[in-house]
């Protein structure tokens, strides 16, 4: 007797539910967009802790415990980041550099 389930060389024509027959659009835009965003947020941040406070061994243990190490495209080292952050805008620089304001009171 033959089994009545289908055989393996035929399509599936079930119909999808709207989520999945959609595509990402505006959704997927704004999403990579803040994906961008964080990103230069994250490289800020390392420059300004690397060079300003001049602590590289916490940035290379976090990086190592979110697993930045064997993810990353780039090596990261002191001299890496001091290209990164020549390479930037006049403008840029001085916020990244600025010293902390102290309140008088």
């Amino acid at each position: 007797m033959k089994s009545q389930t289908r055989s393996n060389n035929r399509r599936n024509r079930k119909n999808f539910s709207v989520k999945r027959r959609r595509g990402g659009g505006l959704t997927d835009i704004l999403l990579g967009a803040s994906r961008i965003r964080g990103q230069k947020y994250e490289h800020w941040l390392e420059q300004r802790l690397v060079l300003f406070y001049k602590d590289i061994d916490f940035v290379l243990k976090v990086r190592e415990l979110f697993g930045f190490d064997k993810t990353a495209l780039r090596t990261f080292d002191y001299n890496s980041v001091k290209a990164d952050f020549e390479s930037r805008k006049p403008e840029d620089k001085k916020i990244i550099m600025q010293k902390k304001m102290q309140k008088k009171m």
